[in-house]
């Protein structure tokens, strides 16, 4: 008996210690057929140098892959696979060290077309039957509300970006704000002459990069560089002349978009668009060429990474070059479905930083005329007052240790206080008589 669990012991930990490893290296997503389940993503080991196809499949040898793989999402140790197939909606959740299966969530009937992770307990999941976002508890692992908004409809939007626990959505002529400690959309920024759908977002600091195009038909574009912190527009380029542009990716300096197999260059800062692409794909303008958001940018290993769907028909394969001068590497072939979706470095999509509450005293309660907070450190914080629908009717930036708002315009009323610097965050509900 003895000798058994000894031998068993020595087979555990013979595992253990060859059980692959996936923190460093690059995932592909492999969307699958719709109505079949082929769906997938595949790793590519950079110590090894070693391609593992069909990871969830393998580490999960009682599971189906996925029909289809509409998203794919790292986040605080877990991986999140969200499907949308003939009758098989649902968010599925595994361990982003071993991908074993951990939890699912049902989505039937919504329609998912991408989700995004707030934190370790809530997730927003966009849909294409429903005007709103769903917010879903991963505690719970259930829908526990949606996201409305007067702004607009939210259907099936691909990029929602965070920033200082603000989620920015796309809304066709403008970016929809919506506060994730709220649940609440309550601003937006307009973007003159937007193309009605979003082929791309970027944030870079405090600079959000929204790349827009007429969708299935005509070839013009536009490119937006959007201050989130003064709210307002930097630069507004329209790109007709080179085409229709989609796949917006950045190096840290510079942003690179696809028009067909044209890869174009510019810099950050440029308000004019470039004259020249600075690389051409060996793949063919066939429109499955990076098809979903299989164009990516790794600045670390200096690589850009092109994917094709090879029609639809079989395996996709993607193509890398160099990110200094454009040069063709090598070509990759993993299986999986009608091909590839989406590229993701483990490590690349990170949550909010946690933020701790700050510490604000509020007189009077209820307020009438005036409201004065009180805080306990000298730290730059932004303080902002808002309606309960949202519109922000005072706002202030500084480090005082008191901060007076004037109420006597105001309406009675429910209203929230929201103070916001870098170390912290907290909201507060008040009472004006």
């Amino acid at each position: 008996m003895k000798k058994t669990l000894l031998q068993i012991a020595i087979m555990l930990s013979t595992f253990s210690l060859f059980a692959q490893n996936y923190s460093n290296g690059l995932f592909i997503m492999n969307e699958g057929n719709f109505g079949t389940t082929n769906g997938d993503i595949s790793f590519l080991d950079y110590d090894s140098d070693v391609l593992y196809e069909d990871v969830f499949q393998t580490e999960n040898t009682s599971e189906e892959g996925f029909d289809v793989l509409q998203d794919f999402k790292l986040f605080d140790g877990s991986a999140f696979f969200l499907t949308k197939g003939s009758a098989n909606e649902k968010l599925v959740i595994a361990d982003a060290n071993t991908f074993i299966l951990s939890t699912t969530i049902d989505l039937d009937g919504v329609g998912p077309q991408s989700v995004t992770i707030i934190s370790d307990s809530k997730a927003y999941v966009s849909c294409t039957n429903d005007p709103t976002l769903r917010i879903l508890d991963l505690t719970e692992d259930s829908i526990s509300g949606s996201v409305g908004s007067s702004l607009g409809s939210f259907s099936a939007q691909d990029y929602i970006m965070l920033h200082n626990s603000l989620a920015y959505i796309f809304m066709g002529d403008k970016l929809g704000i919506i506060d994730i400690e709220l649940d609440s959309a309550y601003n937006e920024i307009l973007l003159p002459d937007a193309e009605v759908a979003c082929s791309g977002m970027i944030l870079e600091g405090d600079k959000l990069y929204v790349l827009t195009n007429s969708g299935w038909s005509g070839n013009e574009s536009r490119l937006f560089r959007v201050d989130l912190e003064m709210t307002t527009v930097e630069a507004n380029i329209d790109l007709s002349n080179l085409g229709k542009a989609r796949l917006l990716q950045s190096d840290g300096e510079n942003l690179y978009f696809m028009i067909t197999n044209e890869v174009y260059k510019m810099s950050m800062t440029d308000d004019i668009a470039p004259s020249a692409s600075f690389a051409t794909s060996s793949y063919s303008d066939n429109w499955d060429l990076a098809y979903g958001k299989s164009f990516f940018i790794d600045e670390n290993l200096q690589e850009i990474y092109i994917g094709s769907a090879e029609g639809f028909a079989s395996d996709g394969t993607y193509e890398v070059r160099d990110l200094n001068d454009g040069i063709s590497l090598s070509v990759q072939n993993p299986s999986g479905g009608i091909g590839i979706s989406k590229f993701l470095v483990n490590g690349g999509v990170v949550g909010i930083k946690e933020q701790k509450e700050i510490i604000v005293s509020i007189y009077p309660q209820p307020a009438t005329d005036f409201i004065m907070l009180s805080f306990n450190d000298i730290q730059m914080r932004e303080t902002s007052l808002f309606t309960s629908n949202g519109s922000k009717v005072r706002f202030t930036k500084s480090s005082d240790k008191k901060v007076i708002f004037d109420l006597s315009d105001l309406t009675a009323g429910v209203y929230f206080i929201r103070v916001e610097s870098n170390e912290g965050l907290t909201n507060k509900k008040i009472l004006v008589y």
